[in-house]
């Protein structure tokens, strides 16, 4: 089955080759070294792109259409694709959103309801390991906690905290998708700032989660391609 390794590559890969079918995982991209994270931190603080391949025609992209899109620091070819460098916000879509068209005549229904897809949502958050308190009073019900608890306040936080507070405005936890404890043998965040690259690995990728579990197994072997 060749599929780019990219967030749904991966976990397709992994669930294929936890049941035994043969995967072929294609990517064009690197296998980016866990040893070297800290020196892309470096790259990404003197910002430059972190993530760029050694051969430099494989970070050329290219967009069409009248509205320019700066593609560079959007994409991150390798093994890992867009988790590589996302910040790990891992908030649910809410109920409403699978009804635009019902409840605001915009767009249209999902096919599905939220109610459907819930039970998945708490499997990806304990696959990716998300950090959470359910705190939100206006999210949608959940089957599940958070196999993480939340982060603690940080020092901003209770600053920004005391003046919503005089004003009467409530906050809630981020659901992040990077370890407040150690967990699926990764560390714990250190609070590095530099969650585009992770250099302790704390944070969810599915080259560190479900790629790992994936090539585990005898059913599954990773290929380079060409450049596409």
């Amino acid at each position: 089955m060749p599929d780019a390794l990219s967030a749904a590559g991966g976990i397709i890969a992994a669930e294929l080759a936890r049941r035994g079918v043969d995967v072929v995982i294609l990517e064009s991209g690197p296998r980016h070294d866990m040893a070297r994270r800290s020196e892309y931190s470096r790259r990404f603080l003197r910002g430059e792109n972190p993530w760029r391949s050694p051969s430099p025609e494989l970070d050329r992209y290219s967009t069409a259409g009248p509205v320019p899109s700066e593609l560079q620091w959007r994409r991150a070819r390798g093994v890992g694709g867009s988790t590589l460098h996302w910040e790990g916000y891992a908030l649910r879509l809410h109920a409403d959103d699978f009804r635009l068209r019902t409840l605001h005549r915009v767009g249209d229904d999902w096919p599905i309801s939220y109610q459907d897809l819930e039970p998945y949502y708490g499997r990806a958050e304990r696959a990716l390991g998300v950090a959470g308190e359910a705190d939100d009073p206006w999210a949608s019900a959940r089957s599940t906690g958070f196999p993480l608890p939340a982060f603690p306040w940080s020092f901003s936080d209770r600053f920004f905290a005391r003046a919503c507070e005089k004003l009467g405005i409530g906050l809630q936890h981020l659901p992040q998708a990077r370890n407040s404890v150690a967990y699926g043998d990764r560390s714990a965040c250190r609070a590095c700032s530099t969650c585009h690259v992770c250099p302790v690995g704390a944070k969810a990728s599915v080259d560190l989660t479900h790629f790992r579990e994936a090539e585990a197994t005898d059913a599954c072997r990773f290929s380079r391609t060409r450049p596409c």
